[in-house]
């Protein structure tokens, strides 16, 4: 359900042709994917049955090149792939170099390191610190390199630019939440970046 309206609205406007997505994991995923996703984006553009949707999996790593031109994307999104990438940067510079200038955005949603300053409670965030630091190792073990304390939110809005003057690119949203029945990766953000 995360996609219903925005494929919802992108279904009835005349000047949208249809949806190509393309979908890169390290894994190859099995056939039977690309038909569930495909039917799933169907049934999310129940206003325009016709509304031609494209899905493109590759088996790809997001830290080397991938065999698309610079800007190729009108959008990227990355979704929790960050915590377990061996070189998240440069996974970012990749994500980045796809993204159309001048209006091309990025979202991202990702489990990353507590900040105990910006949270009220501050022995509880600094508990949870200590908790993400100490179990980290055996996280990577179990869960397929997913790091536990990362700053991948910082690390994006350096990469792309938003914390600096002569901005490359804008933050459009951006959000940092709590979720205490995701233990042990309860701390989140997500956001949207435009290329300027």
């Amino acid at each position: 359900g995360l996609y219903n309206q925005a494929i919802e609205e992108l279904s009835v406007l005349k000047e949208v042709g249809g949806l190509d997505l393309t979908g890169v994991d390290i894994e190859q995923l099995p056939s039977q994917v690309e038909d569930d996703v495909l039917q799933l984006f169907k049934t999310q553009s129940s206003k325009n049955h016709d509304f031609p949707i494209k899905f493109n999996p590759m088996q790809g790593d997001l830290t080397s090149v991938l065999p698309f031109a610079d800007g190729q994307f009108d959008a990227v999104l990355c979704f929790l792939t960050l915590c377990s990438v061996a070189e998240p940067q440069k996974a970012i510079n990749e994500m980045k170099r796809l993204v159309k200038p001048n209006g091309g955005t990025f979202g991202y949603v990702e489990h990353v390191a507590i900040d105990p300053d910006e949270a009220q409670e501050k022995f509880a965030a600094k508990f949870f610190e200590v908790q993400q630091t100490a179990f980290d190792p055996l996280q990577q073990l179990v869960a397929h390199n997913c790091h536990l304390h990362r700053y991948s939110e910082r690390d994006i809005m350096e990469s792309f630019g938003t914390l600096k003057m002569g901005k490359e690119a804008v933050q459009v949203e951006r959000e940092r939440f709590f979720i205490k029945d995701m233990w042990p990766v309860c701390m989140q953000c997500r956001g949207v970046i435009q290329k300027t």
